[in-house]
C-alpha cells in the first residue's frame, strides 16, 4: 500500500527567536499511492461520514431521534404494535410516548401517528443507505488518484 507524505520545509525564524521556525516554500508531497489506495481512502472517508449521519440521528416533529440499529428495532417494534392495534381493534395506549435523543418525550396519541413516525424514519434511513451505495459506486469508477482525493463524500445526502 502506498503512502502520501506532506513535508513542509522550514527555516529559522528571521526574528531571531531561538528554536522558532517558519515555512520555507511550498509543501513537498511524495505520493506512492495507486488508484486502489486512493479509492480505499475515499471509501473510508465515506464510511466515516455516513456513520456520522447515523450518529447525528433523525429530526422529526422538531425533535431529534436516534437511528442506531437498536433504536431502529424499537421503532419497527412499535410500528408493528401500531399495525396490530389497527388490525385487531385493540386500543392504542393513551399515554404512549417516544423518547427523543435529549430524553424529552413525543406523545404518540394513536396508531396512525406511530406508523407515520416509523415510515418517516424508515424513509430517511433508506435514503441514507441508497445515497451511501450511490457514492460507493461513484468512487469505484473514479479514473485516478487525484479524483479520489478530490471526491466530496458529503455530497448528495438527504437533509435532516
Amino acid at each position: 500500500m502506498g503512502t502520501k507524505t506532506v513535508f513542509q520545509p522550514i527555516k529559522p525564524d528571521p526574528s531571531g527567536e531561538p528554536n522558532s521556525f517558519v515555512p520555507d516554500g511550498p509543501p513537498v508531497v511524495t505520493d506512492t499511492r495507486d488508484l486502489s489506495d486512493a479509492a480505499a481512502e475515499a471509501l473510508s472517508r465515506l464510511a466515516d461520514h455516513c456513520q456520522a449521519l447515523y450518529d447525528a440521528g433523525y429530526n422529526f416533529a422538531g425533535r431529534n431521534f436516534q437511528i442506531d440499529p437498536v433504536s431502529l428495532q424499537n421503532v419497527n417494534g412499535a410500528a408493528t404494535l401500531a399495525l396490530v392495534s389497527q388490525a385487531t381493534g385493540q386500543p392504542w395506549p393513551a399515554t404512549f410516548v417516544w423518547i427523543a435523543s435529549d430524553n424529552t418525550t413525543m406523545p404518540v396519541p394513536d396508531a396512525p401517528t406511530m406508523i407515520g413516525f416509523a415510515a418517516s424514519v424508515a424513509n430517511h434511513v433508506t435514503t441514507l443507505i441508497l445515497t451511501n451505495r450511490a457514492l460507493k459506486d461513484a468512487i469505484a469508477v473514479l479514473p485516478d488518484v487525484a479524483s479520489c482525493d478530490a471526491f466530496d463524500v458529503t455530497q448528495g445526502w438527504p437533509k435532516n
